[in-house]
């Protein structure tokens, strides 16, 4: 493994701890107040849905080097945030759910999966493959309306400019990755 994978693999683990870590906290944060806890709070709200992870594991994904690193860095990100969301729920928050704990540990497993597959559209220009980026960017834009609309996102500017961003980054990530391996 080159330093750019070992690189990518520790912001990976880097970055689930500190996301995991602030959307609980902003789960449990009031809107009332100053900027900040506004903010946090938003972060919380929209860490409670789909597609944060989407396209967070998406863009790691298209990061990654190799099929086998990019299963192994959605396995570390979302592995690290899901043990520092539930040890700073349950140490700070004083709030644990065991079976949800147990869903998202195992939720880990098919994620892995097809972040190994979804990798594919970097480097095989096969029409399967150009149907799958589009697959992925419908799938994508689904989860995300439905965070939207479901989880009342779009009635909280700073959510929906949280989501804008992701999204951004979602849909840029598929297309940078599969058209720089075109040139």
């Amino acid at each position: 493994m080159n330093k750019k994978a070992v690189f990518l693999t520790i912001i990976s683990i880097i970055l689930g701890v500190a996301i995991g870590i602030v959307i609980k906290h902003g789960g449990v944060t009031t809107q009332d107040g100053t900027t900040l806890p506004r903010m946090l709070n938003a972060i919380g709200r929209t860490g409670n849905g789909l597609f944060l992870w989407t396209a967070i594991c998406t863009i790691i994904t298209m990061l990654s080097k190799s099929k086998k690193l990019s299963a192994v860095n959605v396995f570390a990100f979302l592995g690290s945030m899901i043990i520092a969301n539930y040890l700073y729920s349950f140490f700070v928050v004083e709030w644990f759910v065991l079976r949800v704990a147990i869903f998202w540990v195992v939720m880990l497993i098919p994620c892995s999966f097809l972040a190994y597959y979804i990798w594919d559209i970097k480097i095989n220009k096969k029409i399967r493959n150009i149907k799958l980026k589009y697959i992925i960017l419908a799938v994508g834009t689904i989860i995300m309306l439905y965070d939207m609309f479901l989880n009342n996102l779009i009635g909280s500017p700073t959510s929906a400019v949280i989501i804008m961003i992701l999204y951004t980054l979602f849909v840029l990530s598929i297309l940078k990755s599969s058209t720089a391996m075109e040139d």
